[in-house]
């Protein structure tokens, strides 16, 4: 990591080198996918130390975003429906509470 990046949490440093959620970075960390120092870390939120050496072992296929096609309601997609709640089959990745990334919602 950099020293621009010293005291950043983990999982929020994880998330930005490898371009992928800290949801994704959160469950790399947990697994044990993340070496830091040579040591593996489980604590998502552990500060960084300045020129911290880390290392997770992923495979690219497992951080694939969706296609660039915006999702759509469709009736399809709805599992269940009445008066206070609904349930949609949505694709992975789509976050389901809102978000300040643009890339991570769907076309209105």
């Amino acid at each position: 990591m950099t020293p621009q990046q010293a005291g950043a949490r983990l999982d929020e440093a994880l998330a930005g080198a490898l371009r992928t959620s800290k949801s994704q970075a959160r469950k790399l960390i947990v697994v044990g996918a993340v070496r830091v120092d040579g040591r593996t870390v489980r604590q998502p939120g552990r500060a960084l130390v300045a020129r911290a050496s880390v290392e997770a072992r992923v495979r690219r296929l497992a951080l694939r975003r969706p296609a660039d096609r915006p999702f759509e309601i469709t009736p399809a997609a709805v599992l269940f429906e009445d008066e206070a709640l609904i349930a949609i089959d949505k694709p992975p990745y789509l976050p389901t509470p809102p978000t300040v990334d643009p890339s991570s919602t769907p076309d209105q």
